[in-house]
This record gives structure tokens, C-alpha cells and sequence, in this order.
């Protein structure tokens, strides 16, 4: 017999320390401690002990806007949709004039299957936002799962742009 090997063995209170410094993150609050254990956890596949970590940041943290977006897209994965929706509300309220923060909520609000409230984040980017092309690229986005012309046509056109014609292949 061979000698057996432990690596693989970790007990179930072990977590994760981080090796980076807490940092901040321009326009956004800090990433802290937590937060970057429960991104550990996450990547060593401990997926409840990751999501018990984000909670706890939130809870601890409630205007850390890292905290949220973190939490939200997390507990979304894990379809736990109610969750992540009251976190992303609570980050749009936070973040009403932030083009970046309402764009990053905009597609967390995608992720979890919430396409009208990630229009509507779009649309407010949109209006926050003087340059628009970035903005208008997401905009379409949520509409492109369904391939529907006619609504990324309409959408076009409400952004003050020339739809293309739609001709069929027969059609000159």
C-alpha cells in the first residue's frame, strides 16, 4: 500500500485569508476583507460558506457598493433571485446619478432574468451619460436573446438614430 495523501483535506471551518490589502475601488467603496474571503471560498467551490460571507458584508457593510454588486451577481448564480434583487434595488437607490453603477446594476439585472429592470437601468444610463454609444450598445443587448429586429429597430429609433432597413433575401 501506498502512502495516502491529505491535501485535499481542509476542515470545515477553515477560511480562506486573503493576501491582498484592503483596497479601494474608484466610484465604487472598498473591498473588504470579506469580501475578498468570499470570493476565496467561491473559487474553492464553497459556494454556502461564500454566500453566508457576502451577507455578512452587506449586513455590515450596507452602503459599500462593492458589497452589493458582489452579493447580488453571487446570490444570482446561485438563483436565489429574491435576494439579488433587493440588493440590486438597493444599489440603483445608492447609485441613481453613477452612469458606471447604474450600467454594472443594469447587467446584474440581466443576469437574474430581470430584463425590464435592466432596460430600465440602461435607459437611465442613457440619460446620465452624454456620450452615449457604450450606453447604447448595452441598451440592445437584453434584446438580442430573442433576436427580434423590430424591437432593436424601435430602440434605435428612440435613441434618435436611423433604424437600417429590414429587407428579406427575395425582396430588392
Amino acid at each position: 500500500m501506498g502512502k495516502r495523501s491529505y491535501k485535499n483535506f481542509r476542515p470545515a471551518d477553515f477560511i480562506p485569508r486573503s493576501q491582498k490589502p484592503t483596497a479601494i475601488i474608484p466610484g465604487l467603496g472598498v473591498d473588504v476583507p470579506e469580501l475578498q474571503q468570499a470570493r476565496a471560498l467561491w473559487q474553492l467551490n464553497r459556494f454556502d460558506d461564500s454566500l453566508r460571507l457576502f451577507e455578512k458584508a452587506v449586513r455590515k457593510y450596507p452602503q459599500n457598493l462593492v458589497a452589493l454588486i458582489d452579493a447580488s451577481r453571487a446570490l444570482g448564480a446561485r438563483f436565489e433571485i429574491t435576494k439579488a434583487e433587493t440588493m440590486l434595488d438597493r444599489l440603483v437607490q445608492l447609485g441613481t446619478k453613477n452612469p458606471k453603477i447604474l450600467h454594472l446594476a443594469g447587467q446584474s439585472y440581466r443576469m437574474i432574468f430581470r430584463r425590464e429592470k435592466a432596460i430600465e437601468c440602461f435607459e437611465r444610463v442613457v440619460a446620465v451619460e452624454q456620450s452615449p454609444g457604450a450606453a447604447m450598445l448595452a441598451r440592445v443587448c437584453p434584446f438580442t436573446s430573442k433576436n427580434s429586429i423590430v424591437v432593436a429597430a424601435a430602440t434605435s429609433t428612440s435613441l434618435n438614430t436611423a433604424p437600417k432597413p429590414v429587407t428579406s433575401a427575395g425582396v430588392g
